[in-house]
């Protein structure tokens, strides 16, 4: 590992530390949980990294909130 890639890592993990107790983390970690209890998917990287990008770039497309407009996912 590089040290920029650590110092960005480092940075990155900070950053997503405000998203760690709203309830938008609370259901990305159990998705993820549940793909990786299924195997549909293999995690390479730590959990808090993949869940807070995850919760950043819902948040920064301002899907955090969302609702279906299709009253079939309602």
């Amino acid at each position: 590992m590089t040290v920029l890639f650590f110092y960005t890592f480092i940075i990155d993990m900070y950053s997503y530390n405000k998203f760690k107790k709203t309830k938008l983390w609370e259901i990305m970690d159990k998705g993820i949980d549940d793909l990786v209890n299924n195997k549909d998917i293999e995690e390479n990287t730590q959990r808090a990294y993949i869940v807070g990008y995850l919760c950043k770039l819902l948040h920064e497309t301002g899907h955090e909130n969302a609702e279906s407009k299709d009253e079939k996912y309602s």
